[in-house]
């Protein structure tokens, strides 16, 4: 999977999600490879807020070799493990941070009577990724990492994550849930869609059907339908997710990578 206009032949897919996180590395030949995996046996992922001055959020999660945090356990002791209506917690669940966005909703915690500023979402999510990095020297591509958004995300929120991102020192590059699900469902029909393709003559522009993408997570439900358009670059053959545009219904791809189909 790769941009049809654009050179890099690897790169590196995060998704930090309600329930779980995982990253993948891909490559021009060759398969997807998970480098971080989603375990239901450990509890959803969240950052942690500072308890000193200039003390850097830090992502929460044992699945990329940390051990639990007691900031994030929720128990009684140690008390900045407490969480209650007056204090607040020192645990930000990414499933909130998500669902906080579109608000500009902010978490605020207070012990021994230190205030840290509030945490804003933004902030929550690329420190998750960030860390992410951090973590797996192994997720290096050739290009900047994509960071898999939710499709309402409107765009002063996505420029939020771009400018949390640039401030830890990190580049990324945002794609749309729906849109990274169509690519993952054209890998996984790879030996289809090549015969398909393979047995007749098709055009450039041309559609080779529709696809209804399903997301059910804690915070939201979306179902988004993508139009599955063939396009050429440099004699090879791309399929990139397009959508339909009110009023005049015109078919645009949307600006994400494509599904190389056909190499010559």
């Amino acid at each position: 999977m790769t941009a049809p206009n654009a050179q890099p032949t690897s790169g590196i897919g995060i998704v930090v999600g309600e329930l779980g996180i995982s990253a993948s590395r891909y490559s021009l030949p060759g398969q997807p490879e998970q480098i971080v995996g989603w375990d239901p046996g450990y509890p959803p992922p969240s950052v942690l807020l500072s308890r000193f001055p200039h003390e850097p959020l830090r992502l929460n999660y044992p699945e990329l070799g940390q051990p639990c945090h007691p900031r994030g356990s929720g128990c009684d002791w140690p008390p900045e493990s407490q969480v209650d209506g007056q204090s607040g917690s020192g645990r930000f669940p990414l499933a909130l941070a998500w669902t906080d966005l579109p608000q500009n909703q902010t978490w605020a915690w207070a012990i021994d009577d230190y205030h840290e500023p509030p945490a804003v979402p933004a902030e929550a999510i690329a420190t998750a990724a960030a860390n992410i990095l951090q973590l797996h020297p192994s997720l290096q591509g050739d290009g900047n990492p994509a960071l898999i958004i939710p499709n309402t995300t409107r765009e002063e929120h996505q420029q939020a994550i771009l400018d949390e991102s640039r401030r830890l020192e990190m580049r990324v590059q945002l794609l749309w849930r729906p849109v990274a699900a169509a690519l993952a469902w054209c890998d996984k029909f790879d030996s289809n869609l090549r015969g398909m393709l393979s047995s007749r003559a098709h055009q450039t522009n041309e559609s080779l059907g529709h696809l209804l993408c399903l997301h059910l997570g804690l915070a939201e439900i979306e179902a988004t339908v993508l139009e599955l358009v063939l396009q050429e670059h440099d004699g090879d053959a791309w399929i990139v997710p397009a959508r339909d545009r009110s009023p005049s219904r015109s078919r645009r791809p949307v600006p994400s990578p494509g599904w190389l189909a056909l190499k010559t």
